[in-house]
């Protein structure tokens, strides 16, 4: 895995190319929730 990221270039990143190399390899993406709209109103 290491190896993958350094070929791709992202050898200097931290962390987090780990987590990209892995949605890469499912095919997902790990993203923030989306702010539901009645918590928003709620908070309003």
């Amino acid at each position: 895995m290491l190896m993958a990221l350094m070929n791709e270039g992202k050898g200097q990143l931290d962390h987090s190319a780990i987590v990209t190399f892995i949605e890469q390899m499912a095919g997902v993406e790990i993203a923030k929730p989306a702010e539901k709209e009645h918590d928003r109103i709620a908070a309003d």
